[in-house]
């Protein structure tokens, strides 16, 4: 890989890095969710940096190419991704379901007791 290609891309990944730091203190991402792309981000910058071992282990494996082996890790990562985040909404779902109920359990015994105040 060229020098200059090296450099645009660790400065691509920087400016992520600094995009999802100053996410994280806006509160547009939590910080469990951003520590996922933290250590993606930097575990991108140190495969731009130590390109050399990577060539030897897409030898080793038997991938033709470093691209081809970093897209299948890309989409291994990625859904690994869509599972979590997957799980996590189907647990709030439930959470949803259950304030639901608990609200329209308590909005009907204030009613109740708002009828029994009438009636007395």
């Amino acid at each position: 890989m060229e020098f200059k290609l090296k450099i645009i891309l660790i400065i691509v990944m920087l400016l992520l890095l600094l995009y999802i730091i100053k996410s994280i203190k806006s509160s547009k991402i939590s910080t469990k969710n951003a520590l996922i792309w933290v250590v993606a981000d930097v575990i991108v910058i140190f495969c731009i940096i130590l390109i050399d071992p990577l060539f030897s282990l897409a030898n080793f494996i038997g991938v033709e190419t470093v691209a081809n082996m970093m897209f299948f890790l890309g989409i291994i990562f990625l859904l690994i991704l869509c599972f979590n985040q997957s799980t996590e909404l189907s647990i709030l779902n439930k959470k949803v379901v259950t304030l639901t109920q608990e609200l329209g359990i308590l909005k009907k015994k204030k009613e109740e007791e708002e009828k029994n105040v009438k009636k007395n």
